[in-house]
């Protein structure tokens, strides 16, 4: 499998192999031409310094993940280990010798290399992405601005764009996270300066939500997620991107009270000939409440979004898990995941994401296996991003369209 990862790297990145190493001389890096950042290292590596039984030698791959959930996802799949010899919060080893199917060690690698990427590349694909920026009251009152209007000019960095989530962190005396707020317009041409301060483009953003004063303070954000100053722009750790999500939404089983309002989201976020009937979501909820996730805004008390499913000891997805509520077994290692709906005010938050996290943790703790799925097409690089693996064509013609059956190992 080396020779096919080496001509994968090849053919899509135009990049050889360099081998630094005289001792090693067979242990291969890859790196980006302009940053010159490693996105693979490949290796033969004795299987007893992986944890794994046997004196053997085995080729793995080292690859980067950002995204510590999705991280924490793929190191229970079978061949996917901590990262050997490199930072194991930020990087895994795949094992080459078939463990992991050929496709999934490709997707990990595009994972890798947009991971490392330059800023620059990075910013013409990335996805909305979190940010901290600092407010300061002495020049401008952002808690009146915000109490007049909904939507309000804020000094831009060149790396925001519309769809990004800004959380503001208001300085001293307040010293906290108060606003989560969309960036709705940006590259708005602009000029001020003063002896403080020099503007050249403006963004618009939307408030979204409050927090307390009390809740995000600087002390917190210095003591539980590693954040000692905020003098600009700068990225949201994960686990303060899932503390602030929580802080706004409520994840919990679904009432059975709220059966219609889950049949009435489900009409808006899928098209008639792919939305669940009323009648089959009041069967699924009444059957197996507890594989009905909801995320319930704090702020309305209303289910802003939600993911469901069904256990089986299935393997394989078929129409008939939409439609009969029956196929149910509470004993099930399986759960064939049913629909992610999220209201459309809701989207853009980071919300979906969220939601398949909690489902994972929840259900590993349950001793749960495999989470099965069936998405278009153009849904399959999202799910890949979470942890999920494109099995192909599913053997499903539900609504009449061709899906992909996605797969994801969580324990």
């Amino acid at each position: 499998m080396r020779d096919k990862v080496f001509t994968y790297i090849k053919k899509k990145y135009k990049v050889s192999p360099e081998y630094p190493w005289a001792k090693y001389d067979s242990n291969a890096v890859f790196r980006h031409s302009d940053n010159k950042k490693w996105f693979a290292l490949v290796m033969d590596v004795r299987k007893d310094k992986l944890g794994l039984s046997g004196n053997e030698y085995v080729d793995v791959i080292n690859l980067k993940i950002n995204d510590m959930m999705f991280r924490d996802i793929l190191i229970h799949e079978g061949g996917i280990l901590p990262a050997y010899h490199m930072n194991k919060e930020h990087w895994i080893t795949v094992l080459l010798d078939g463990t992991v199917e050929e496709d999934k060690v490709y997707d990990l690698i595009d994972t890798s290399f947009a991971a490392t990427a330059s800023k620059k590349k990075k910013e013409k694909t990335r996805p909305p992405k979190e940010w901290i920026i600092p407010a300061n009251p002495k020049f401008y009152d952002i808690e009146q601005a915000f109490d007049n209007a909904e939507i309000i000019d804020w000094k831009q960095s060149s790396s925001i764009k519309v769809g990004d989530t800004i959380f503001m962190y208001v300085a001293a005396p307040v010293s906290a996270i108060l606003y989560k707020c969309k960036a709705v317009e940006v590259n708005i041409p602009y000029n001020y300066r003063d002896k403080n301060l020099t503007i050249t483009t403006l963004m618009k953003i939307k408030l979204l939500r409050r927090y307390d004063p009390g809740q995000f303070t600087f002390d917190r954000l210095k003591e539980e997620y590693g954040i000692y100053a905020v003098r600009g722009p700068r990225g949201v750790p994960n686990s303060l991107s899932h503390d602030l999500m929580t802080e706004s939404f409520e994840f919990r089983n679904i009432h059975a009270d709220e059966a219609e309002q889950a049949a009435v989201i489900e009409q808006i976020c899928f098209p008639p000939n792919e939305a669940c009937s009323e009648k089959d979501m009041k069967d699924r909820i009444a059957k197996a409440p507890e594989l009905f996730l909801v995320a319930v805004d704090k702020a309305t008390g209303k289910i802003a979004g939600f993911l469901n499913g069904l256990s089986t000891n299935e393997n394989r997805f078929r129409d008939e898990f939409f439609t009969d509520a029956n196929l149910y077994d509470p004993e099930g290692k399986n759960i064939m995941l049913l629909g992610l709906d999220v209201l459309p005010e809701y989207r853009g938050q980071g919300l979906a994401r969220e939601l398949v996290y909690e489902y994972v943790r929840r259900e590993r703790k349950n001793g749960r296996r495999i989470l099965f799925l069936t998405c278009l097409q153009p849904k399959v690089e999202m799910y890949t991003k979470m942890g999920f693996h494109d099995e192909g064509i599913a053997n499903s013609s539900w609504g009449g369209e061709e899906w992909h059956e996605m797969s994801c190992v969580i324990s």
